[in-house]
């Protein structure tokens, strides 16, 4: 759910929950992860990753149901290069429904 550079280090502050006892499970995840760059540079390159998202899991079949979003900002006035914004979309398909990719929903975020 964050991007990763190489020889970075990263500070996830994300809570995950569980609602419900019974089959399907609702499962949640939300907070921020903030990721810097180990550079000897005298800028101070970090993003901040928003990350929100529900799934929906069913024991029998796995993760039948998710919505997944990160929208990501730099903490300093250097360029942000990489997905700023991501979305991940999982829900069951059944026959008949088209094969090829629907539009992106509203972002959340």
């Amino acid at each position: 759910m964050a991007r990763r550079w190489l020889n970075s280090t990263s500070h996830p502050k994300l809570t995950f929950a569980v609602n419900g006892n019974t089959p399907p499970t609702q499962l949640a995840v939300d907070g921020t992860v903030v990721e810097r760059v180990m550079s000897s540079s005298v800028v101070d390159w970090a993003v901040e990753t928003r990350v929100v998202g529900t799934a929906t899991l069913d024991p029998e079949a796995g993760i039948v149901r998710a919505h997944v979003e990160t929208l990501a900002t730099p903490t300093t006035m250097g360029p942000l290069t990489g997905h700023v914004r991501s979305l991940s979309l999982v829900a069951p398909w059944t026959e008949g429904e088209p094969t090829t990719p629907a539009d992106v929903p509203r972002f959340e975020l």
